[in-house]
């Protein structure tokens, strides 16, 4: 979902692997979404509960990716592909994604572990 102040538009751009189906992360387990879009990926940044954290962003080819939430514009999922991971810490109660293309575009998901 779109959240902030935004400079760009919305986009799809978060997918998961739709024979894992929809993450779900976990306090001290390394979760993995990942980026398509027609425009390269940006800066991409994770918080726990508030708190920056640390996330890895690294080439992929996965083919078979299904949108995390569709809130418009294109829905591209083998252009540019990125994995992106991050690991919560143990008693993480909430983790916010936000990732950017390079056309000014955004999208953020947000899921709630406690």
């Amino acid at each position: 979902m779109c959240t902030g102040n935004v400079t760009g538009k919305c986009e799809t751009l978060l997918y998961y692997h739709t024979s894992e189906g929809q993450p779900q992360p976990v306090g001290g387990t390394a979760t993995t979404v990942y980026y398509a879009d027609d425009s390269a990926i940006g800066t991409t940044t994770v918080s726990f509960d508030g708190v920056a954290g640390s996330v890895v962003v690294a080439p992929s080819s996965v083919q078979t990716l299904t949108p995390l939430v569709v809130i418009g514009g294109s829905v591209s999922t083998t252009k540019n592909e990125r994995s992106i991971t991050f690991t919560p810490p143990v008693g993480t109660c909430s983790v916010t994604l936000v990732t950017h293309d390079t056309d000014g575009d955004q999208q953020s998901f947000t899921w709630t572990l406690c």
